[in-house]
């Protein structure tokens, strides 16, 4: 019965590790009670801890485990005929192959995962697959299918009043609009997602942001404060242990290497070292002073 409670706290705590990034904390629990539980006893807590360890082992870039994880989630989910969970499941896996850069793959499970949402009337699970189709539709420069699952995504996650929904769809919205050249726009939505990821304390997602609007301030010609909050949002992930996918990490590296390319050697490096030393409430103020209210 212990084991039973220990893991259902460290489950409802899980989620708050995984956003804060307390990563081995949560990682250390979840093994050391799934491993107690009496065998093929309480098999839908199992597949929980699996999915919250899965995602976890995910945002470490471990793919190959975080895939094994959520695979073994399905069959347990499979096994107790719970449509939620194989759905949950199925997303999962999605991302694993998104993250593989497996875009048919992914898409397909995204598509399984939605019919089930819909049918179940699961509205944050269809906020969430409305996404993931249109960070498929975005890396294959689709940008309005992209731009249509954000917007489906953010009317349902203001429906639900999902904050970090909102803070994601409005970061996503704002990369499919700079990448259109429409960059007052992107401003507003970069804006609006991150004075969001400031109140809920994301640290992933702010690192996510940051790199984005360091991306869009080189085309509004801010390319000091660009070099700064690329170095802030480097040193976010490293002192947080968070990964990016590898897609957008080389469109990061690509973009620092221009700017690296296009200025004064000095000079960049006395602006990187600047944004090394913001903290990210720092560097949250700088991206905000440069996307101002409207």
């Amino acid at each position: 019965r212990r084991v039973v409670l220990g893991l259902r706290l460290v489950l409802g705590l899980g989620w708050y590790w995984l956003v804060r990034g307390y990563h081995q904390l949560a990682l250390s629990w979840l093994q050391h009670l799934r491993e107690q539980l009496p065998p093929d006893q309480h098999l839908e807590l199992s597949a929980e801890s699996l999915i919250l360890e899965g995602r976890i082992t995910w945002r470490q870039g471990l793919y190959a485990e975080a895939k094994d994880l959520f695979t073994h989630s399905l069959a347990l989910h499979q096994e107790l005929a719970d449509q939620a969970g194989i759905a949950m499941s199925l997303n999962n896996l999605g991302i694993i192959a998104y993250s593989q850069s497996a875009f048919e793959e992914a898409k397909v499970l995204y598509e399984q995962c939605l019919r089930i949402n819909q049918e179940l009337g699961d509205q944050q699970g269809m906020a969430m697959n409305h996404n993931n189709l249109g960070l498929i539709a975005y890396d294959q420069a689709f940008y309005l299918q992209a731009q249509e699952h954000y917007e489906t995504c953010l009317a349902l996650c203001k429906t639900l009043d999902n904050q970090f929904g909102i803070a994601m769809s409005l970061g996503n919205l704002g990369t499919v609009s700079r990448d259109q050249g429409n960059y007052h726009e992107a401003k507003q939505q970069f804006r609006g997602g991150l004075l969001l990821l400031r109140e809920l304390g994301d640290l992933r997602g702010i690192a996510y942001d940051l790199a984005g609007i360091a991306m869009l301030l080189i085309h509004t010609n801010a390319v000091d404060a660009s070099i700064k909050l690329f170095a802030a949002s480097e040193v976010l992930r490293q002192q947080h242990h968070i990964s990016l996918d590898p897609r957008i990490m080389t469109s990061i590296e690509v973009n620092i290497k221009q700017l690296h390319e296009g200025s004064e050697r000095a000079h960049f490096n006395a602006l990187w070292q600047d944004g090394e030393t913001l903290s990210a409430a720092d560097a949250i103020d700088l991206a905000l002073h440069e996307l101002p209210a409207p």
